[in-house]
Parts: C-alpha cells; sequence; structure tokens
C-alpha cells in the first residue's frame, strides 16, 4: 500500500499512504504482544479504535479552525467534492483524520516496543574520590556513586534496569 502510489502515481492513491503504516505495523505489534487494532477486532472491542477516531477527527477539526484563521495557512486539493469545505478542508479530507490517529497510535506502539527491546544504554561514570581529612574513608554519597559507577545501575531517566542497593540522585 505505501509503494503503489510511488508505482502508479495517481490524485486518487492518497488513502493507501494513510492507511499503509496501520497495515504495515500493526501486525508486528500484535506479534511483539503491544496493543494491536487487529487484535482488538478480532475480541470485538471497539472502544480504542472509536475513541482513536473520535479524538482524530476532533484534532483534525481544530486543527483546520487554526489553519483558517492563521496568516500562513495550509490550502488543500482533495479530488473528489473540492466545492464544499469545512474551513480550509475539503470535506472528504476529514475522513483522514481518524486513519492519521489509529496510525499515530500504531507508529507509537511500535517505537514503544521497538524501544523496550533494545538494550539500555550504558552510562561511564567516575569514582567520586575520598574527601581529604576523612582517612580515605568513602562516606554514604562517596559509596553510592562508586556503586553507581560500577555499571550494576544506569544511571538514565530511560533505564529499565532495577537498582540492588541504595543510590544517590545524579
Amino acid at each position: 500500500m505505501l509503494v503503489w502510489p510511488l508505482i502508479w502515481p495517481s490524485r486518487y492513491l492518497a488513502a493507501p499512504v494513510w492507511l499503509g503504516f496501520i497495515f504495515l505495523l500493526d501486525p508486528i505489534n500484535g506479534r511483539l504482544g503491544g496493543p494491536s487494532l487487529a487484535a482488538d477486532l478480532a475480541h470485538r472491542e471497539y472502544e480504542r479504535i472509536a475513541n482513536l477516531a473520535v479524538s482524530g477527527l476532533l484534532c483534525g477539526f481544530l486543527w483546520e479552525f487554526w489553519n483558517y484563521w492563521s496568516r500562513a495557512k495550509w490550502h488543500y486539493t482533495v479530488p473528489i467534492m473540492e466545492s464544499v469545505k469545512i474551513f480550509e478542508m475539503p470535506l472528504p479530507g476529514y475522513f483522514g483524520f481518524p486513519a492519521f490517529a489509529l496510525e499515530c497510535f500504531t507508529m507509537y506502539v511500535f517505537v514503544r516496543l521497538v524501544w523496550v527491546r533494545l538494550p539500555p544504554p550504558r552510562l561511564a561514570l567516575r569514582r567520586a574520590a575520598p574527601k581529604p581529612g576523612d582517612g580515605g574513608k568513602p562516606d554514604a554519597t562517596t559509596a553510592n556513586a562508586s556503586y553507581v559507577a560500577s555499571g550494576s545501575y544506569v544511571a538514565s531517566g530511560l533505564s529499565r534496569t532495577v537498582p540492588i542497593g541504595p543510590t544517590t540522585a545524579l
């Protein structure tokens, strides 16, 4: 669906581009164990799809409302019913907004699933030097910093590892 408009360009082939990533990524999301629109349909759970479609339509309406009043605005061409417009968008163009919301959801789930499966990033930290006059004994802060620097814990907000002992905020 994504390649066909490149092979055979036509102004009527915008819909496959809008829907192509849904059909490409949604089965992968299901295979990876993530939320899938196809699985929702198979289980007769229509709430997510309906919520996404309605929110896409609402967002599209608001986008077009703001576009209409802006100085630099988008002008659209749709090959069907181009004279019937709501703000600047021809009426059939609004059917693309629910599909866009479904596509955004599918892409978000795919990126999230792939991100979770990636190995966590490694962060190299130096051990904190002992303070002068403490006899070379590490204090609680130094002990925690050396623990964090040991590589047992990745000090990153995106980390998926859990520390085993006490840590300090860096």
